[in-house]
Parts: structure tokens; C-alpha cells; sequence
């Protein structure tokens, strides 16, 4: 349950080095595909740097916890995802 109190992620525009945001179908099928497109994006940017596994493997369960549970594997329905390198704080998914 959300309270006025809860702590807010923010972070600065100016510090971040990537920024990508993309939309998928909600199925599983759509996964693969879109963490391939940000991974490399990530990878050229040198944002993960030794923890592109972790990264990546983050992403993947981020995206399918959202199909499955957000969209209950509807193709109809959509998921967004944005990914941000911060300088000071790393990556943001």
C-alpha cells in the first residue's frame, strides 16, 4: 500500500548517460527481443560494465513478472519499460 511518506526514486536528467524506454506486446514471446535491443544499447553505452549479467537478468525477470502478472500474458495489453544509466547510482530499470 502506497503512503505519502513512501521514498521516491529520483535522479537528475543531467547525470544520466542512456536513457531508453520501449513498449512491448504483453506476451512472452515480445521479451527476448526487447531485452536483446536495450542490452545492446546498455553494453554500447558502458553502463553495465561487469554487471551485465545482473543487469540483464534483472530486466528479463522485470519484464516477465509484468507480462505474466500485469498483463496476465494478454497480447493486447502493453508494458513499458525504461532503463537509465546514472552516473553515481547505475542502472535504473
Amino acid at each position: 500500500m502506497a503512503s505519502d511518506s513512501a521514498e521516491r526514486c529520483e535522479f537528475e536528467i543531467e547525470e544520466l548517460m542512456l536513457r531508453k524506454q520501449v513498449t512491448l506486446s504483453g506476451q512472452i514471446e515480445a521479451i527476448g527481443p526487447v531485452v536483446d535491443e536495450i542490452m545492446d544499447v546498455v553494453e554500447e553505452a558502458g553502463c553495465a560494465g561487469e554487471d551485465r549479467f545482473e543487469v540483464e537478468v534483472s530486466l528479463c525477470e522485470a519484464l516477465a513478472n509484468a507480462v505474466k502478472h500485469g498483463c496476465c500474458e494478454d497480447p493486447a495489453k502493453k508494458v513499458q519499460v525504461c532503463v537509465a544509466c546514472d552516473v553515481s547510482r547505475g542502472m535504473l530499470i
